[in-house]
């Protein structure tokens, strides 16, 4: 089954997405910070999420955090319809 991915910024993610308005158990949300203190709580209206820790250069994104990825995205793959993934600008790490 095909997938809805949605690449989007910290801001819109959490205005749009991790609010109580939103309630989407057909989704899972990969979130991405660059410091450990910039995580924050994700809502429980997802079917799943993962938040990841890793700064906006080539050399900081670990082949162990794409394997967490893909390992988070194949446990859900047959009951999801929608990916939501940020990262702080949603442009260059939310879609690594």
């Amino acid at each position: 089954m095909k997938k809805n991915i949605i690449f989007t910024s910290q801001k819109d993610f959490i205005k749009l997405f991790n609010t109580d308005l939103f309630a989407n158990q057909d989704t899972i949300a990969i979130s991405i910070v660059t410091t450990k203190e910039d995580k924050f709580e994700i809502n429980k209206n997802f079917k799943d999420s993962i938040q990841l820790v890793f700064e906006d250069s080539e050399s900081s994104f670990t082949t162990s955090q794409a394997e967490q990825i893909l390992n988070f995205v194949n446990l859900h793959r047959n009951q999801i319809k929608h990916i939501v993934i940020h990262c702080l600008v949603g442009i260059y790490r939310s879609s690594t």
